[in-house]
């Protein structure tokens, strides 16, 4: 083997081998934490023997912000509907007091109508000038 060769890794992702990858680019990616390092043995015959990358994880939603369950765990509070099995009081109380809450609590990430008030919205001087009428 030539050293470019003894410097390529095999790559995984999701246990699938994917291609290979340089070894310096391995070890700078496991500084930062994108991927993990499978090694072999101890002291001087340590050695690094495939690369990993980490499956992205999903980012979790703001705790204001009100999920498909949300709304209808509330609606079936509201309608006094009966419990199923799978189904737990607590997420019926949370799902209540998220909505009701909801008007002062808000998903700042984006521009929100509630309540009749509009929060997070970036509003513009209208130039006339460049309306259009087909009065």
């Amino acid at each position: 083997m030539t050293d470019s060769q003894d410097k390529l890794l095999p790559l995984y992702l999701n246990g699938k081998h994917i291609g290979r990858i340089a070894f310096e680019d391995a070890m700078r990616s496991a500084k930062d934490g994108g991927v993990e390092l499978t090694t072999k043995g101890q002291g001087r015959k340590w050695r690094i023997t495939a690369v990993h990358l980490a499956a992205a994880r999903l980012p979790h939603p703001s705790p204001c912000t009100l999920t498909r369950s949300d709304s209808e765990h509330n609606a079936l509070a509201y309608l006094g509907a009966h419990l199923d099995p799978t189904q737990s009081m607590r997420e019926f109380d949370r799902a209540v007091a998220k909505v009701a809450a909801w008007p002062e609590v808000h998903d700042d990430k984006a521009p929100v109508i509630s309540a009749g008030k509009v929060f997070g919205a970036t509003f513009l001087e209208l130039d006339d000038s460049r309306v259009v009428t087909f009065a």
